[in-house]
Parts: C-alpha cells; structure tokens; sequence
C-alpha cells in the first residue's frame, strides 16, 4: 500500500508533495516542510509569465499536467508537485514560440534547435517535444507538437480527436483552452501507463479522478475505444487493488495483461527512476511498449517508428543508452 511506504520514498522517488504525502500517511508535517512548496510557487509564477508572453505573441497552446491538472484535480494548482511545465502547440507554431521562450531567458537543455530545414523536419516526425531551461529561474519546459511520443493512431488522427475534445478553464485570472476532462483523463492514462506508471504521483492523480468521478463514463468508454486502450486502463485497475485502500476503479472496459502488470509493479518498487538502465531493461520496454495496445496495426506503427527513428542517418540503437549524446548525435548531423 501507498502509506507503507517511507515521506523520502513518496517524495523523492515518485514526486509525491509533502500535502499529498500529509493526506496518506496522517501527519501534519508539510507546514514544516515548506521548501517544495515554495519551489512550486516560484514554478507557478514561471508558467503564467510563460503562457503570459505566448498569448500575447498570438499562440496557441494547450497545458497540459501541471499547475492546470493540480487545480481540476485538487482545487489548488500548487497541491501537487510539478516538476516541469509541458504545453501543446502547433508544429508550424514552435519556432515562433522558440523566439519568445528566448526572450525570457530559457536555452535548450539537451541540444539546440536545428538550423538545417532537413534537420528540423526530422525532429519533428521523429520527437513530440523539444526541452527548455531557464538558468535563472529554474524552470523546465517542454514544447510539444504530438500529445504522445509514440504513433498510438495513425498520423493526423490524435490530432483531430484533440481538436475535438477541448474545453477551457478559469485559472489564475486567464483563461485556458485545455483538453476536456475524458480526452485528459485518457492522456494521463496512457502517458503514467506508457512510463509503466514507475511514478506513483500519476497513479494517485488517476485514483482520484476516479474517486471524484470528475469525467463523463460514456465519453470516456468512447474515446478508450478509439484509442483501443483497453488494456492501459485495465493495467491501472488492477495496479490500485495493490497501492490503495479504498481503491478507486475506472469502467471496466477490457484487461490488461500479465507481463504489462508485472513490469509495472517491477518499475514502481525499483528504488531507481528512468525507464530503463541496460541493454536487458531496454528490450524489455520495448516489449511493454509494442504490446501496450493490441492489434498488428498499432504493432507496425511502433516497429517502422522504432526502426526509422533508430537507423534512419545512422542512428545506434545501443545509443538510447546514453539519450543525450544519441540526441545530438540524430538530430543534429548532416
């Protein structure tokens, strides 16, 4: 269960806030463990300054996680921790955000932005985001142009499921076009799942949108069924019967499978974050990850998708070891 595990454990292994921690383990002790607190707030006062000067610059974005989620969720957007600040944007919107984030003080944090058209397209197809820092401030944030990393539906086709699931919030004095409260539930579904859940902060934002019942039940069984996400939610279910009590259940709308929970609950207890950390652990991802969802179809997506993102100019599989470096090295060259 949760609760058995240690304040250090919750905090600095899955992100957990001291708030969140005070609430399953029933102690007082987040007054005096103010220093997350204040680190989110600083955060908090970054991401407004950021989608403050997006807006005025005409683009359009979509945030998604963070401070927006912890206020649908909680009512309070600092209750839970953020680490990073992620936004959805246009792809023919990132270089003209790029200029704006520059202007604010934020560098790229892996590799810079391509000069080469040929390069930039390549990034593009083959990532769903592009990472920022802020030295001064320290804020992450991470421009994207797809809502997953890996080709779940054929191209074009998540992004009209987006465009078609969008509401907008009241948040901090703005308003925010965000993703409707079924399509955000699925994202978080299949973004904790796709990570096989190695932190427990998602599960716990996933349990208690089930336990508020914050999402409509047919909308949601409609878009799972787009998605075939059956076994994503099938794998949460059967992960909070042993990480909470009560638990909070999602409709029932398919299993998942052994191995996928097992992996699951192996990467939850592993003491060490990362998806993985050897060639073995690779592999094995990449076998949760191809049979995440079913169908030959979804299959072929991933293999031509692995294949052309690994090989395509010379890229080194044994290179995702080392991401920075195969990073560079991919996008970057001639």
């Amino acid at each position: 269960m949760i609760n058995h595990l240690t304040r250090h454990e919750l905090n600095y292994r899955h992100q957990l806030s001291q708030e969140q921690i005070d609430a399953f383990l029933g102690e007082n002790e987040a007054a005096e463990l103010y220093g997350d607190k204040a680190l989110t707030l600083k955060k908090l006062k970054g991401f407004l300054e950021v989608t403050d000067a997006l807006r005025a610059a005409g683009i359009g974005f979509i945030p998604l996680k963070g401070f927006v989620l912890s206020q649908k969720i909680y009512g309070d957007p600092s209750f839970r921790f953020t680490g990073d600040v992620d936004l959805l944007l246009e792809p023919a919107d990132i270089e003209k955000a790029l200029s704006v984030m520059e202007k604010l003080g934020f560098v790229p944090s892996l590799f810079p932005w391509p000069s080469g058209e040929k390069q930039k397209q390549r990034l593009i197809g083959f990532r769903n985001q592009f990472a920022l820092e802020n030295p001064a401030t320290g804020l992450d944030v991470e421009l994207h142009w797809r809502l997953f990393y890996y080709p779940i539906l054929p191209s074009g086709e998540t992004d009209r499921i987006v465009k078609e699931n969008l509401s907008t919030i009241a948040f901090q004095g703005r308003t925010f076009q965000v993703l409707n409260p079924e399509l955000d539930l699925l994202f978080l579904l299949i973004h904790g799942g796709m990570h096989g859940w190695r932190r427990l902060k998602w599960l716990v934002d996933v349990h208690e949108i089930a336990r508020q019942k914050l999402f409509d039940e047919k909308r949601f069984s409609a878009l799972v069924a787009t998605f075939r996400a059956e076994r994503m939610v099938g794998l949460y279910n059967e992960l909070i019967k042993s990480w909470f009590n009560p638990c909070y259940t999602l409709p029932d709308l398919g299993k998942t499978t052994t191995f996928l929970l097992q992996t699951a609950q192996k990467k939850i207890s592993d003491p060490r974050e990362g998806e993985y950390h050897s060639l073995s652990s690779l592999l094995g991802y990449f076998r949760f990850v191809i049979t995440a969802f079913p169908g030959m179809a979804y299959k072929r997506r991933i293999l031509w998708y692995a294949w052309r993102s690994l090989w395509n100019q010379g890229g080194n599989p044994l290179g995702m070891l080392l991401p920075g470096r195969f990073l560079k090295k991919r996008y970057l060259r001639e």
